[in-house]
C-alpha cells in the first residue's frame, strides 16, 4: 500500500492497474492487462520463485520484474528479477530505478519493433521540443497545432519507439541527433 501511495502522488506516468493478493490473481492480471512492470514480493513464491518469474516472462516477455524485499533473499534467487525496491529504499531511489526499467525496455522495444515505423517529420520535431523541456502546451503552441494533437502524437511517438519516459525521449533525440 505504500508503494501505491508514492506512486499515486507521482507526477510521471506511473499508473497501478492493479494490486493482488495471490499468485492466482496475479497470473489472471498479466494476462488481461499486459503490465509494463511487475512488484513481487518474493516471499510468495518461495523457492519456486525462479520458475514463477520464468513463466510470467513467458506471459509477457516485455514485463520488468522488481522484487520487494523486506528480508534476506539468496543471490540465485535475487538473480530473476530485474531489480529490487528495499524496504528502506528512499523515494528518489525507487523512481530512479523505475525510470532506468522504463529507458532499457524503451530501447529493447525499440531494437525488437518489427514494424520497423518511422517517425514522422512532425513526431520527430516533437521529440526535439521534448526533449529541449517544452511542455505539450508550450509544443502545441509552438507548431500551432491543439494540445490534443500533441498528445496524439506523443503516443504514437511512445508506441513506435517503445519509450514512455521524458529521460528516455531526450536520449533518443540525442542518439538520432534531433538535438
Amino acid at each position: 500500500m505504500g508503494l501505491e501511495k508514492l506512486f499515486s502522488q507521482h507526477n510521471n506516468c506511473i499508473e497501478i492497474i492493479k494490486t493482488v493478493y495471490s499468485m492466482e490473481q496475479l497470473q489472471d492480471s498479466i494476462t488481461a492487462y499486459k503490465p509494463d512492470a511487475i512488484v513481487l514480493n518474493p516471499a510468495h513464491t518461495g523457492s519456486s520463485t525462479p520458475s514463477f518469474v520464468n513463466n510470467i516472462r513467458k506471459q509477457n516477455s516485455n514485463v520488468s520484474i522488481i522484487a520487494l524485499l523486506y528480508s534476506y533473499l539468496e543471490n540465485d534467487l535475487l538473480n530473476c528479477f530485474d531489480a529490487t525496491i528495499g524496504l528502506y529504499d528512499n523515494t528518489s531511489h525507487i523512481f530512479e530505478l523505475i525510470e532506468s526499467l522504463e529507458e532499457k525496455t524503451g530501447q529493447e522495444n525499440s531494437q525488437n519493433n518489427s514494424e520497423g515505423e518511422e517517425l514522422s517529420p512532425r513526431e520527430i520535431a516533437i521529440v526535439a521540443l521534448v526533449a529541449k523541456g517544452h511542455t505539450n502546451k508550450e509544443i502545441a503552441d509552438m507548431l500551432n497545432i491543439s494540445v490534443h494533437t500533441v498528445t496524439t502524437h506523443r503516443k504514437n511517438i511512445s508506441k513506435k519507439t517503445g519509450i514512455k519516459s521524458i529521460s528516455g525521449l531526450t536520449m533518443y533525440a540525442m542518439l538520432n541527433k534531433l538535438i
